[in-house]
């Protein structure tokens, strides 16, 4: 019995099939539409099955069929067709951008994870599993209208988006992002059902093609662009972009429901810059005695603002360190203006002594987004 491997699967556009295309040991292609016809060494299907050999997923020897493990379903359909709900595959974090021809590169988006089952009507889940579908009136009254087919299920992120075109979440979410002029679209990146029928054990590459061809470009959904192999040029260009990031993916990554897997990784460019500390709080439960966080400040005009605060990048070293110079510089005024709401009670303190700071972002309100504290200034 001969061997193959799945080389791509797209719908018909005749019947409600879904096609397939295959590979066997010897090279030749073959296709369940009996209106395809290849040559041998067509590159129109055989390139993935070359990247996915030169990854060292599948042996360069004889092609072997390729078997999907078991994936964990979300709840049964309700109506014999797609599930009800399905929990979303989550990222786990790369250290750095890198280079490597399996995998492809994606922006990362900064808005609300969102599943859309498509099946008649539209229903749009958050990636806590809560129906949100009135929230977003753009998307769920123009999405099926997209599509090429019925019974789907994506996978993407609702994003707010300025004149520019560029994501703007803040420390704003998407919907009052909206009420400020912003344009709501949905970046699709993943398929999981077409035509009722689960595609979850596909490779990823493969869904991606399927996905293109189910709901094509334009309109307030967005087919996810990407590119495969340069990650470091695409982190760079993010970056200097200043959007929030890339997610690396594996080519031959299956969709696993609701599990976090090392297969996609998500890569945040981090910033550094120089500002002042305005006071402290102290730290909870038995970190009572030590620091908790420094409250950071920036200078704007004649006047200090508030900039967020860094309760993380210290170790016992660092905090006795950072509190021993800040204790004798407390002040019963506060030196800001306006002075900060802040959750635990400020020590404030001279703003006379300056620290680095990690952060990945800077909100409308000049606020730090996941602020690290590095050191104080001249360590």
């Amino acid at each position: 019995m001969s061997t193959y491997t799945t080389v791509r699967t797209f719908p018909s556009k005749t019947s409600d099939a879904i096609h397939t295309v295959k590979m066997d040991e010897d090279g030749a292609l073959s296709c369940s539409c009996p209106r395809w016809r290849f040559k041998r060494g067509d590159t129109r299907t055989c390139k993935h099955v070359e990247e996915v050999a030169a990854s060292g997923q599948v042996s360069s020897g004889p092609v072997a069929q390729q078997v999907a493990p078991a994936l964990p379903e979300a709840l049964p359909p309700s109506n014999g067709g797609i599930p009800s709900v399905i929990m979303p595959m989550l990222a786990g974090v790369a250290p750095a951008p890198f280079d490597s021809p399996a995998h492809l590169f994606e922006v990362k988006w900064d808005g609300i994870r969102c599943l859309a089952f498509v099946d008649g009507g539209v229903r749009l889940q958050s990636r806590s599993g809560r129906d949100i579908t009135g929230e977003f009136p753009e998307i769920a009254s123009t999405l099926r209208g997209q599509l090429a087919v019925d019974g789907v299920v994506l996978d993407g992120e609702m994003v707010a988006l300025d004149a520019e075109g560029k994501p703007r979440m803040g420390n704003l979410g998407v919907h009052q992002r909206r009420l400020k002029g912003a344009t709501i679209a949905y970046q699709v990146f993943d398929l999981l059902y077409v035509k009722g029928e689960s595609v979850m054990g596909l490779p990823l590459l493969q869904r991606k093609e399927l996905l293109l061809d189910v709901l094509g470009r334009g309109g307030p959904s967005q087919y996810c662009d990407h590119v495969v192999g340069d990650g470091v040029f695409m982190f760079n260009s993010i970056e200097q972009m200043g959007l929030e990031g890339v997610m690396a993916k594996r080519l031959t990554s299956l969709y696993r429901p609701g599990q976090r897997s090392d297969e996609w990784q998500k890569i945040k460019p981090w910033r550094t810059g120089e500002f002042i500390i305005a006071g402290y709080t102290r730290g909870k439960g038995a970190r009572a005695a030590t620091l908790g966080a420094v409250i950071l400040a920036r200078r704007e005009g004649d006047r200090l603002v508030h900039a967020g605060s860094a309760g993380t990048g210290f170790n016992l070293d660092k905090e006795e360190a950072v509190l021993a110079a800040l204790e004798p510089l407390r002040v019963d005024r506060c030196p800001l203006l306006p002075e900060p709401k802040l959750r635990d009670e400020p020590r404030w303190c001279q703003p006379v002594l300056a620290c680095a700071v990690k952060y990945q972002e800077v909100t409308d309100d000049g606020v730090l987004r996941f602020p690290v504290f590095v050191g104080l200034k001249g360590e």
